[in-house]
């Protein structure tokens, strides 16, 4: 199940309360990308999915690491 994605949040949050914006942008950047090249090769939690269900889950792991990360980083 590829919501199984959304569990990277608490870490990017720590990484946000912890390192603020020099370290939620990096660690922002590397989730994604992490789910982005596993979403183009069909490996972990994409293994198994539709292209429609990697469509609607991709940019909506994207939206909420960028927005978390982000706002607790703005928010310290």
């Amino acid at each position: 199940m590829p919501l199984i994605l959304f569990i990277a949040l608490p870490l990017l949050g720590w990484a946000a309360w912890r390192l603020q914006l020099r370290g939620a942008a990096p660690a922002a950047l590397i989730a994604t990308l992490a789910a982005t090249w596993a979403a183009a090769r069909q490996v972990g939690p994409f293994e198994g999915t539709t292209r429609l269900e990697q469509m609607v889950t991709l940019p909506a792991f994207n939206a909420s690491v960028a927005l978390t990360s982000f706002s607790l980083a703005a928010l310290v």
